[in-house]
């Protein structure tokens, strides 16, 4: 993340963003040091600004996962994933796919934060969308745990956030069980779907929306 964009954030997006949050519990769930994984639920582009105010001192290790696949974010983000140093995706692009994966494994490895919204896209208000498997292909090539983390913004006023971070959720034995597994067998699907739909199912307690496992 450009200096810059820390600077701007510190002293003047943060105290915007103070402004709109009601609550966070789960502070001290936030590992100091180490890389790890934050996997939020995505209400709308708030979410962003909200998640570096969470980490604090620490937002200068994060990166964002970010699309590129559509002519609004192609035309509206390029400045704001230059200065977030954004790993960009085009994710109807295999070769995009996996330069993404292999930039977050390396950004992690070093110790650092990869932001993702396993959904894909924008919730809708009453659920969460079923997610994209892409995290739990993270955590396996990574040992990285995941930091789950649950949005929600009060029924008589949305645009104040109730904010609830998990504690880290760690898959040691899924990790060393699909190690030396062919990534293109039913096996390794059928582990990446059940670590992300666990990594969902802490978000939806978490944001108190439900998760469709179907």
């Amino acid at each position: 993340m450009k200096k810059l964009y820390i600077l701007l954030t510190k002293f003047l997006i943060n105290p915007i963003v103070k402004g709109h949050i009601h609550s966070i519990q789960g502070l001290e769930n936030i590992p100091l040091k180490g890389g790890f994984i934050v996997a939020s639920n995505h209400n709308n582009s708030f979410d962003h600004y909200l998640i570096l105010f969470l980490l604090g001192e620490r937002m200068k290790d994060a990166r964002f996962i970010g699309a590129k696949d559509e002519l609004k974010t192609q035309l509206t983000t390029p400045l704001l994933y230059y200065l977030t140093d954004t790993i960009v995706v085009k994710r109807n692009n295999e070769n995009s796919k996996k330069e993404m994966m292999q930039r977050a494994i390396d950004h992690l490895q070093k110790g650092n934060i990869i932001v993702i919204y396993p959904e894909g896209n924008f919730s809708l208000r009453s659920r969460l969308l079923r997610a994209k498997t892409g995290i739990a292909n993270m955590v396996f090539k990574s040992g990285m745990p995941v930091l789950p983390v649950g949005v929600k913004g009060l029924p008589e006023n949305p645009k104040k956030r109730i904010v609830k971070i998990g504690k880290p959720i760690f898959f040691e034995e899924e990790i060393t069980r699909t190690k030396d597994m062919d990534s293109s067998s039913q096996e390794y699907y059928s582990f990446r779907r059940g670590v992300t739909d666990r990594i969902m199912g802490e978000i939806s307690l978490l944001c108190d929306k439900p998760y469709p496992k179907e």
